[in-house]
């Protein structure tokens, strides 16, 4: 099976590629031959009722270079039923609405302490659509905020591994250090490698761990 991709966004770590389509395909799984490129997650996009946007797969990669994932090459991903080859080969610059929100809401469920840094400069050109992600579906919470502990009081049913929040240069994706939870108190305490100063935590963040992902917005400072 041949198909041919276009490029919705690269960085020097990471490619969005989409693959449109008339019909539902084979679940991608991984690269074939291919030890220096990670299949990072896809999605289906278009298929619903009234959407903007044609049936496609969304497919994000991540490697070390660019060489591998820029216009004119090519890529065989591996699936339970057969392989197929995808040829890059075209860019496109503009995202949809549809598309940006989609793809941040991958990177999020995605996103883990072993693949932050690689996800950075995807994050930032993001910023629209995680500001739509928390003021469509945040909760207003108890949080503390101090020095680099971001405390969750109450509200928290995942181990976080990733915080997402907005700083001066964008969204940006950070690693969680270290976490503790006291039980009697129901409270869980995430340490992330920053300073709390250089992030825009009140206007909101998302707590990533596990697949899933909780958007907040602090209700108060202590």
């Amino acid at each position: 099976m041949h198909l041919r991709a276009s490029i919705l966004m690269s960085s020097s770590r990471v490619s969005v590629l989409k693959i449109p389509m008339m019909t539902s395909n084979a679940i991608p799984l991984a690269i074939y031959g291919q030890h220096t490129i990670d299949l990072i997650t896809w999605f289906y996009l278009g298929f619903e009722d009234g959407s903007k946007t044609g049936p496609s797969c969304i497919l994000i990669l991540t490697s070390d270079t660019e060489v591998d994932r820029r216009v004119g090459s090519k890529l065989i991903f591996e699936t339970h039923i057969c392989n197929f080859e995808v040829l890059i080969e075209a860019s496109r610059n503009v995202l949809t609405f549809d598309e940006g929100k989609a793809i941040a809401t991958a990177l999020i469920t995605a996103a883990s302490r072993f693949n932050s840094d690689s996800l950075i400069p995807i994050f930032a050109e993001l910023t629209s659509s995680f500001d739509s992600i928390i003021s469509d579906s945040a909760l207003r919470v108890r949080s503390v905020i101090a020095g680099n502990q971001l405390t969750f009081l109450d509200w928290i049913n995942f181990v976080p591994q990733c915080v997402v929040a907005r700083t001066l240069n964008g969204y940006q994706c950070f690693a969680v250090k270290k976490i503790t939870f006291e039980m009697r108190k129901m409270i869980s305490n995430a340490e992330i490698q920053l300073k709390m100063s250089d992030v825009m935590l009140h206007q909101g963040f998302i707590v990533v761990g596990g697949g899933t992902f909780i958007a907040a917005i602090p209700s108060r400072n202590m």
